[in-house]
């Protein structure tokens, strides 16, 4: 009973420095966020989070796993209910699912020119089985509702993500930048915004995709 008691207490800290690295990612940026500040918020020592991470992309790299296994569990519910809908609302209902959990899509900007590149070996190999597991029942889904060839699924996905990342990238501009484009007219073609980008860019993925 006590061992029990010690490992629910473990886990209950362990998701504790997940919920303040997260609320502390949503106030700032990344770089912003240290391991001092997560374990002062949690009134523990610095010492005590690296216990439970051994560095600040390891926790975030939990944080975007924990992340993509709520929303791939969303999508394969609710993809099945998208079977036979016009592309424009496919693509809308897929993207839609993103702008619910904005969080996420700036941890996936991270995720590979930040958060795996300190990874080992062995840890790099888990992680990346791990998102294939997540993402397999999804990619099934997909073909299924979008009758598609056995394995462009998961391809699917892949593309989607890279435009994710490649969009976000795009949009999230410095303040000066944002405020230059939107005040000269001329560079008014330079003006995105994520999300619209993202659902017509999904629709001609989908479509290319289907038409292969």
């Amino acid at each position: 009973m006590k061992r029990a008691r010690a490992a629910q207490d473990k886990e209950k800290r362990r998701r504790d420095f997940l919920v303040v690295a997260a609320g502390l990612f949503d106030a700032g940026d990344y770089s912003s966020v240290t391991m001092s500040q997560i374990a002062a918020k949690t009134g523990l020592s610095k010492g005590t989070v690296y216990l439970y991470f051994r560095s600040k992309e390891e926790l975030f790299l939990q944080l975007l796993v924990d992340q993509l296994e709520e929303w791939f569990s969303l999508l394969t519910q609710i993809l099945p209910l998208m079977r036979g809908q016009p592309l424009p609302v496919f693509a809308k209902g897929f993207v839609a699912t993103l702008r619910d959990r904005p969080q996420l899509t700036r941890l996936l900007a991270l995720m590979h020119l930040v958060l795996e590149t300190h990874l080992d070996a062995e840890s790099a190999k888990v992680f990346k089985l791990r998102l294939q597991e997540m993402m397999l029942p999804a990619g099934a889904q997909l073909e299924a509702v979008l009758d598609l060839p056995q394995g462009q699924g998961m391809r699917l996905l892949l593309h989607a993500h890279a435009l994710t990342v490649g969009l976000h990238q795009m949009t999230s501009t410095s303040p000066i930048v944002q405020e230059v484009v939107q005040s000269c007219p001329e560079l008014h073609p330079l003006r995105l915004d994520f999300y619209q980008e993202l659902e017509r860019a999904v629709e001609v993925l989908i479509r290319g995709h289907a038409g292969s």
